[in-house]
């Protein structure tokens, strides 16, 4: 994909309202997945991210992007195990992002680490049954995907998930 086809994607979830399809990598709003990303996921969120959202942010300067964003997150921890895997992968990236001075826009504050917290706390059992997508290599299910990352978030960020 091209740059221009990122932002096309994300403009159209804009004009949605909402960057949940986005992140969930619904039909018309996913984007094929990166030769250099050896991850079983149903959308690249890193280019997504990248390509997309910050640079639709750069260049429409359009305050309504990080709220969406951050509100997008939230729906999906609403949701299914699957959402909330898409929720956290992005969270993971946004972290990232922003701990590395790449964030064109900041959105993770102690609200959201406490979201994220409670809801992974409280979904555990249903993650750990989910074996779709990255989760289908392992006994315990997306659990031990979101697990293992958020040692990288402990280690690397301080930011204590689990």
């Amino acid at each position: 994909m091209k740059i221009a086809d990122y932002c096309n994607i994300c403009g159209k979830a804009i004009a949605l309202g909402s960057f949940t399809p986005l992140f969930r990598g619904d039909k018309g709003f996913s984007a094929p997945i990166s030769d250099f990303t050896n991850i079983n996921m149903p959308t690249d969120w890193e280019n997504i991210i990248c390509f997309g959202i910050y640079n639709y942010f750069n260049k429409t300067k359009n305050p309504v992007i990080p709220k969406m964003c951050y509100s997008s997150l939230i729906a999906l921890l609403k949701g299914n195990a699957f959402e909330i895997w898409c929720a956290y992968n992005v969270f993971f990236l946004f972290v990232y992002y922003e701990k590395t001075d790449r964030a064109t826009f900041r959105i993770i504050d102690d609200n959201l680490i406490k979201v994220f917290k409670s809801t992974l706390v409280q979904k555990k059992t249903e993650l750990k049954q989910a074996k779709v997508w990255q989760g289908e290599k392992y006994d315990e299910g997306l659990w031990t995907d979101i697990a293992s990352s958020a040692k990288v978030l402990k280690n690397k960020y301080g930011i204590v998930l689990l």
